[in-house]
C-alpha cells in the first residue's frame, strides 16, 4: 500500500466516522427538544 493510498483510506473512514457522528448529534438535538421539560417545585 502506498502513502496516497493509505491516505485516502484514512480519509474515507474519517468522513465514515463524521456522518455517524452527525446523525449522533441530530438525534439528540431532536431528543432534546421534544423531551418532556420537568419544572421544579418548592
Amino acid at each position: 500500500m502506498t502513502n496516497s493510498e493509505l491516505l485516502e483510506a484514512c480519509t474515507a473512514e474519517y468522513r465514515s466516522m463524521v456522518e455517524k457522528a452527525d446523525g449522533y448529534a441530530i438525534d439528540v438535538e431532536r431528543l432534546s427538544n421534544i423531551w418532556p421539560k420537568m419544572e421544579l417545585v418548592d
